[in-house]
């Protein structure tokens, strides 16, 4: 892994940390890959730095209920949606989902199902500069997307963010 990558992963950390602030639990989902465990590690520091309760677990091994999880998984591919869609049901309230991850399962026909009841998070860079948080939930099959936040990109996240680009648009 490049130096602008882990740096880069670094900024996606601090910012699901940010989201998952206002949860006292939270379990780490993650996948075995180099990027996704290396933001693994870095929010479950950060959380436990705010005096959270943080479990982090392999993807393969989530078979628990959990009230809240951060959700881990991706670069976005084919069996994504249905990998993600296999471990909603072990959350109880809140998930947060990888951008990917997000971007894969909501294409599922039955995501309304399976996020009755729940609340999912996700972030995405829409606008230069900033990052929008949003919150979805479903009730009776239909989904209710609401933007809950946005969050500023600092001149440092931003030059991390366009090495990281410029690395991979190579």
């Amino acid at each position: 892994m490049e130096g602008a990558e882990v740096e880069y992963r670094a900024v996606l950390s601090l910012i699901y940390a940010d989201m998952a602030s206002d949860l006292d639990d939270v379990v780490i989902v993650f996948e075995n890959s180099p990027s996704c465990i290396s933001m693994a590690s870095a929010i479950t520091a950060l959380l436990m730095a705010r005096g959270k309760r943080v479990e982090a677990v392999p993807a393969a091994q989530f078979r628990n209920s959990a009230r809240h999880a951060l959700f881990l998984m991706g670069p976005y591919r084919n069996d994504l949606a249905e990998a993600v869609a296999s471990l909603l049901p072990y959350v109880e309230r809140v998930a947060i989902l990888h951008t990917p991850a997000y971007y894969a399962v909501e294409e599922l026909a039955d995501f309304p199902k399976l996020i009755e009841g729940k609340e999912v998070r996700y972030a995405v860079r829409e606008d230069p500069g900033e990052i929008t948080i949003y919150k979805v939930t479903a009730r009776e099959g239909e989904l209710k997307k609401s933007e809950v936040a946005r969050r500023k990109l600092s001149a440092t996240e931003l030059k991390i963010i366009r090495r990281y680009e410029m690395l991979n648009s190579t």
